[in-house]
């Protein structure tokens, strides 16, 4: 029983790994309709970090409860989901009036492409 089940995992893994994600074109009544004309029914969660850095830990060895990392996103994948609602804090955006945080907007494009890399929009 376990071998099937390992192998089923793999084939899950290897499907979403370096998918390309369709582009959202419309979402005209309530649809998103996809570049290939598909519409696209989305399932996810939210990613949200509240208190500063006001972004969640992506290290491997990071605590569960305050992380969002590979793995995590892995069995995400794994269980259907499809999208992520990614909290953008603007006191982390913008700590200082005037002064954008580059590091920021940074860490939240590296959440995005890791979502992306696994086929989560």
């Amino acid at each position: 029983m376990l071998i099937p089940t390992i192998l089923a995992w793999l084939v899950l893994v290897a499907a979403t790994h370096g998918t390309r994600l369709n582009r959202i074109v419309s979402t005209n009544r309530q649809l998103f309709v996809d570049d290939s004309g598909r519409t696209r029914v989305l399932r996810g969660t939210n990613v949200v970090a509240k208190a500063f850095p006001y972004i969640p830990d992506t290290r491997i060895d990071a605590i569960p409860m305050l992380s969002f990392n590979k793995r995590d996103v892995a069995i995400l994948a794994l269980h259907g989901t499809t999208a992520i609602r990614l909290g953008v804090i603007w006191a982390g955006v913008e700590p200082t009036r005037g002064q954008y945080n580059s590091t920021y907007l940074n860490e939240l494009k590296s959440i995005v492409q890791m979502c992306s890399d696994a086929g989560i929009y």
